[in-house]
């Protein structure tokens, strides 16, 4: 427990000094890097994936998809998934000994799920300096801390309600500790937080003629656990059917980067595309 808690606390204050250099380029390097490794981590840890090229090139395409939103998404975005995707099918065909299709589609597949859901935190950080969108700096700093909170403080309420009175298993099979009463205890906490950092960021941040929008931050607020849950038995899908534990060791006492970023992955791009379409804070 106490190795738990030494490395939650370092890697809790890394993210906070990515959050605080976020409007540097240090942030797109952490997202890379941590992007990079969970893709390394989904093929080694498994063993689906023994094609030492495509690893590299997941690799390559991940911590570059961290940098792509400082461009103009849609052509620099599509164009490099083109070229990997396109770089892919080269190397397997020029290497098919062993090369099965499910090894090949997982290892294409999961490396644009990683990419996409971390290079999402990017995009939600970018999104005052897109003209099409009336946020600023703080508003996306907000929405960061919104999609953070959103996918790992569930855990805490699911926790509690689960280990107390939870009784209906949502898989068993997959994750035989996660039951319906946590995620309910799961969507409570996520929604006190949330309406308190509503409260604390439009007294102490935002401006008299700027609002939050609280009716749309309750329902956002309670569909992240849910989105989170299906990240989380998703990846642990993934694990019960290769037999691992973790996907790594890099984080003492919680695994690999892949375990603690399994959720992030499923909330992020949904956050982002809520806000793309909603205006959850208006400025008049």
């Amino acid at each position: 427990m106490k190795t738990r808690i030494i490395s939650g606390t370092v890697g809790a204050l890394i993210v906070i000094l990515a959050i605080i250099l976020r409007t540097t380029v240090v942030f797109n390097i952490f997202i890379a890097l941590i992007t990079a490794v969970a893709i390394i981590e989904s093929q080694v840890a498994t063993k689906l994936v023994d094609n030492f090229s495509l690893i590299v090139l997941g690799c390559v395409y991940g911590a570059v998809s961290a940098f792509i939103p400082l461009f103009d998404f849609m052509p620099t975005g599509l164009l490099v998934t083109a070229i990997y995707v396109f770089a892919c099918v080269v190397i397997v065909l020029s290497k098919s000994e062993g090369n099965t299709v499910y090894k090949s589609v997982y290892s294409v597949g999961i490396t644009l799920l990683i990419s996409f859901g971390m290079s999402s935190l990017v995009y939600i950080n970018e999104l005052y300096s897109t003209k099409s969108y009336m946020y600023t700096s703080s508003d996306s700093l907000f929405f960061l801390l919104f999609a953070l909170g959103g996918a790992w403080f569930g855990d805490t309420g699911a926790y509690f309600v689960g280990s107390k009175i939870g009784k209906h298993k949502i898989s068993p099979v997959v994750s035989p500790k996660k039951s319906l009463e946590g995620v309910f205890g799961s969507m409570g906490f996520i929604l006190i937080l949330m309406l308190i950092l509503g409260a604390v960021w439009s007294g102490a941040v935002l401006d008299s003629k700027s609002y939050i929008q609280f009716g749309w931050l309750i329902l956002v607020s309670l569909l992240c656990p849910v989105i989170g849950l299906v990240g989380d038995l998703f990846f642990s899908f993934i694990k019960r059917n290769c037999n691992i534990k973790d996907y790594g060791k890099l984080i003492p006492g919680h695994g690999g980067i892949l375990d603690r970023f399994d959720s992030v992955i499923f909330v992020a791009p949904f956050i982002y595309l809520v806000l793309l379409y909603i205006p959850m804070i208006v400025h008049k």
